[in-house]
């Protein structure tokens, strides 16, 4: 159905509307009998019916569980569906449910709905699939084992009585035709258990090996296979050969006579021809080959032989039951051959003739001897005999005799080739002279001297000496030799030279050259300084080419050397006074010019003098500085000492790491002694004069308290004292600074003495402490005079008894220290006083 809408603009939509006008669909598949029992292959031609009022358009499927695809037909299906069942249905199970069943099915729908309809149970069994393995193969050697093993497919069998059981049971059995030659090693030969039985057989021959499979129950039938087996022998090779002719160039025809010529299975047969002495195989085509249609592989070759020897034809035979070899021997002869040198002699020669006869594996029956030109004579023997000695006579020229002589010999297989050799009388050669010795200096060439032949060739050839020489020229009297060296010094080379003629003694004489290296003068040891007067050494030279000549000495102003009667390579020197310098001349063979070595010198050192030390001193401990230096010294500061014990006790001294001069000083605490060690180059050091550095101590501290005194116990110039304090380090000492008059100080270096004649008024008197070059410690002491004190009363009175007297007064008193204590006195008689 179609629907079309138009609007106003004339614009339309179209949509198409399917309409199905049918009924629900009919479908009929009779069962058509016989679905159970049944055998593989099963053909099936089922019954489509009661479709033919269904609507168009319905479809028709018809499926299975069997594997199959499903069939699709359209409206109207076709009456018949032809099916043919190719599997068993065992494990399958249709709807209803049938075990080990097949089913079909058809199913009729359309739009309106759908019908079916199923034929079950559909059950197909199948016969057994025989088959057997054999093991290890199907060719098995005599009195081997071979083993046969199932390996079949069971059939399936479905009872329809008890169709829940799928039985794959399946009786087996075995048999072997022939039925004799043949025993049974494990298994049996029929049941349901026997899978595999191995037999042994003992016969050669073709087997048969039947296996039969089968189910009693089932109606689909046995199952038969029948396999060939080939029993082989034990390989035995044997042949013969017949020979015709017995030389080379023959043919051999071989009759093989092996046992398993008629066996069944696969022989091999190889040929092949060995060399009999040393068993190696003799390649084909080199002393032998096969006459077609022969070849290596065939069962009766024939061989045609090139070459005589004595071989082994050997048959080599291969089988499954391994590889057997037979050989058997073969001479094939040839003519023989004779073979001896060409001989060269000196002078007359007799001759005894030792030929190499080869029979080639033949009989040498008679021989023949021919010797050209005349002149020659059998000496035992004669032309006909193996060995002949004949004499050649002398040859009284000056060119060589040459004889022809020619040997045959004949055996079975006929003459041998000519052998022609020749016998030549050579002149002796001149007497060789190789020429006088020569001595050389560093010479890498020379020329021989040797005479020159009037018969034979001469020849220049070395005999014994370093290599890396050449001659030139060899065969040329004056030949040069270059390439000489003087490493050996000397090198000695020996040459000879030889004058040859063809089978005569060469003459020989010698030339030797001796070659030396230029002298080398070497390395003298050593140079040396010593010290005067008491000194010894060696001076060894070496490394030295060539001999000692003499020694030589010199001494300043080293102008002229003079002569020391030694020709060793070591010089002993004492006791040298000066410096001297000593050389060597040394010459390196007759040839070579005398050189000298570079000189050494001894050196000679004067003994060592100490000198004198100055700059004695003495410092104060504190903050002392200084220099001692040495004079007069001879040689060279080796170190400074000091002590500060004892300078005569020499383990009391102590280095000082300087060798300066002067040797500064500081910071003495001590006292100290100190000495230098002086060495001159290898004398022996010695020791200085010793000089002492005196350090004084700091003075103790000047103490001199501040005195007072009255004038009044001055007058008449009685003393008084100055006191200081008691001096531990140094000496005290008095000195009058300033004052109203210069007292005398009666002990002016004592820290306690008396002073006369002070004068009133103020005194300063200086008490120093002093110890050598330390600072003075200084204290000055003020003596303070005072005057007389001075006071009057008021004048006298004279009173009456009970009067009381007027107030005594007193002026202000004068002199003192102006610090007054006032006291009343009286006295009745002007004589004793007595106080208030």
């Amino acid at each position: 159905m179609t629907h079309i809408v138009t609007n106003s603009n004339g614009c339309k939509d179209t949509q198409n509307f399917i309409i199905y006008i049918g009924s629900n669909p009919s479908i009929s598949m009779p069962n058509p009998g016989s679905t159970t029992g049944q055998c593989l292959p099963k053909f099936y031609s089922f019954t489509i019916a009661g479709f033919a009022s269904n609507s168009p358009g319905t479809t028709y499927k018809i499926e299975s569980n069997d594997k199959g695809i499903d069939t699709i037909f359209q409206h109207p299906p076709p009456s018949f569906f032809n099916k043919t069942y190719n599997n068993h249905s065992c494990g399958y199970t249709s709807p209803n449910p049938y075990p080990n069943s097949y089913y079909l099915k058809i199913t009729a729908s359309n739009s309106c709905g759908s019908s079916t309809q199923t034929i079950e149970p559909i059950q197909i069994s199948t016969k057994p699939k025989a088959n057997f393995s054999i093991s290890p193969d199907t060719i098995v050697c005599i009195n081997n084992d071979l083993t046969f093993t199932n390996t079949s497919i069971n059939g399936k069998y479905i009872n329809p009585s008890s169709p829940t059981l799928c039985d794959s049971s399946n009786l087996k059995e075995w048999a072997i035709s022939p039925n004799t030659g043949w025993t049974v090693v494990s298994g049996v030969m029929t049941g349901f258990s026997t899978n595999a039985i191995t037999i042994n057989f003992q016969t050669v021959g073709i087997f048969q090996i039947k296996f039969v499979l089968y189910n009693n129950s089932s109606p689909c039938g046995t199952d038969t296979i029948i396999k060939t087996i080939c029993v082989h022998p034990q390989s035995i090779p044997n042949f013969t050969f017949t020979q015709s002719p017995l030389c080379k160039n023959s043919t051999v025809q071989i009759a093989n006579l092996s046992n398993t010529l008629t066996s069944c299975g696969t022989t091999k047969y190889s040929w092949s021809v060995l060399d009999s002495a040393t068993n190696v195989v003799v390649s084909k085509g080199t002393k032998y080959s096969f006459v077609a249609p022969t070849d290596t592989n065939s069962i009766n070759p024939k061989l045609l032989f090139t070459q005589a020897g004595k071989y082994k034809i050997r048959l080599t035979l291969t089988n499954r039951c391994g590889t057997s070899i037979k050989d058997t021997f073969l001479t094939v002869k040839d003519i023989p051959t004779v073979s001896f040198a060409s001989q060269s002699f000196c002078d007359s020669q007799t001759v005894t003739f030792i030929p190499t006869y080869q029979p080639n594996y033949g009989t040498i029956s008679s021989y023949n001897w021919i010797i050209t030109p005349v002149g020659s004579t059998f000496v035992s023997g004669n032309s006909g005999s193996a060995n002949p000695t004949i004499f050649f006579p002398l040859n009284i020229t000056t060119a060589p005799i040459t004889y022809t002589v020619k040997a045959t010999a004949t055996n079975e297989c006929g003459i041998s080739p000519v052998e022609t050799q020749t016998v030549t009388l050579y002149p002796r050669p001149t007497i060789s002279n190789a020429g006088p010795t020569k001595i050389l200096c560093n010479a890498t060439a020379t020329t021989m001297a040797a005479n020159t032949p009037i018969v034979g060739i001469g020849s220049w050839a070395k005999v014994s000496g370093p290599a890396g020489d050449s001659i030139v020229g060899p065969s040329n009297p004056s030949a040069s030799i270059i390439g000489l060296n003087s490493t050996g010094n000397p090198s000695i080379y020996v040459y000879k030279w030889t004058i040859s003629q063809i089978s005569c003694t060469p003459s020989v004489s010698y030339d030797t050259i001796k070659v030396y290296p230029p002298s080398n003068s070497g390395t003298l040891a050593s140079s040396a300084t010593v010290c005067s007067g008491i000194n010894s050494g060696n001076l060894v030279l070496s490394g030295n080419i060539g001999a000692v000549v003499n020694w030589e000495y010199s001494v300043a102003p080293f102008s002229t050397w003079t002569n020391i009667a030694n020709t060793t390579t070591t010089l002993n020197y004492s006791n040298l006074t000066q410096t001297t310098q000593y050389r060597v001349a040394v010459q390196n063979g007759s040839s070579c010019a005398v050189v000298k070595s570079p000189f050494v010198t001894i050196t000679v050192d004067s003994p060592s003098i100490g000198g004198l030390l100055s700059n004695f001193d003495t410092v104060c401990i504190s903050g002392n500085s200084g220099n001692i230096a040495v004079n007069n010294k001879k040689g060279n500061i080796i170190k400074w000492q000091k002590n500060v014990s004892n300078p005569v006790n020499s383990s009391s001294w102590v280095d000082i790491a300087s060798t300066a001069n002067p040797l500064p000083y500081s910071g003495l605490t001590q006292s100290t002694w100190y000495r230098v060690i002086i060495q001159n180059g290898v004398c022996g050091a010695v020791t200085s004069d010793s000089v002492r550095i005196v350090v004084d101590s700091i003075p103790s501290n000047a103490d001199a308290p501040d005195r007072f005194a009255c004038a009044a116990s001055l007058i008449g110039g009685i003393n008084d004292s100055l006191i200081a304090n008691n001096i531990l380090i140094g000496k005290g000492n008095w000195t009058y600074i300033s004052g109203p008059n210069t007292p005398t100080i009666n002990s002016p270096n004592q820290n306690i003495s008396t002073i006369s004649n002070l004068n009133a008024g103020i005194h300063l008197i200086e008490w120093k402490v002093s110890n050598g070059k330390c600072p003075a410690s200084r204290d000055t002491l003020k003596f303070t005079v005072y005057p007389l004190i001075q006071s009057t009363i008021s004048s006298n009175q004279t009173i009456c008894n009970g009067q009381s007297p007027a107030l005594f007064t007193s002026t202000v008193p004068t002199g003192g220290n102006n610090i007054y204590n006032y006291q009343w006195q009286q006295s009745n008689d002007s004589i004793t006083l007595l106080i208030f």
